[in-house]
């Protein structure tokens, strides 16, 4: 008997090697591994990156206050809508 490296059961391993009790702790356990690599990739690409990412950001604001400057709201006369002309 072995236990099972995710959920702690014990079972009956079909290999020497097998360390999950099934298919879905070994599932659950790859998805929790991939998600810890990819939270220190992300960590270390941010730490490596801060400038290039900074940059991007102002950039970016940058160019949504030039796009609110360039639709700015035109006034309309009530009058105008008054007018009807066939």
């Amino acid at each position: 008997m072995k236990e099972c490296e995710f959920c702690g059961e014990e079972f009956e391993p079909y290999t020497v090697t097998s360390k999950f009790c099934s298919k879905e702790c070994s599932n659950k356990a790859y998805k929790e591994k991939i998600k810890k690599l990819q939270k220190k990739y992300r960590k270390e690409y941010m730490e490596k990156n801060k400038e290039k990412i900074a940059e991007y950001k102002r950039k970016a604001k940058q160019k949504r206050k030039e796009y609110a400057k360039s639709k700015k709201k035109v006034k309309v006369r009530p009058e105008a809508f008054n007018r009807v002309e066939i």
